[in-house]
């Protein structure tokens, strides 16, 4: 699990063997993103801005679920 820098986006984890990210955002909502390769996830955990990063390379980008 990787803490985030973002306002919105409290950590991020990551499934190598399924290729699922998970997201857990800072208003309570968990959401699984499906086949994130490891380059995806490497960038995204990278980035300077986590939350930028998701709005332009992520969100909209990979089909997800919303962990209930």
């Amino acid at each position: 699990m990787v803490k985030s820098n973002s306002s919105n986006i409290a950590h991020m984890d990551y499934d190598s063997e399924s290729g699922i990210m998970k997201v857990k955002f800072r208003d309570g909502g968990t959401y699984h993103y499906h086949k994130v390769d490891q380059h995806h996830y490497d960038k995204f955990v990278n980035a300077e801005s986590h939350g930028k990063h998701f709005h332009q390379h992520i969100k909209d980008k990979f089909k997800f679920t919303k962990e209930s």
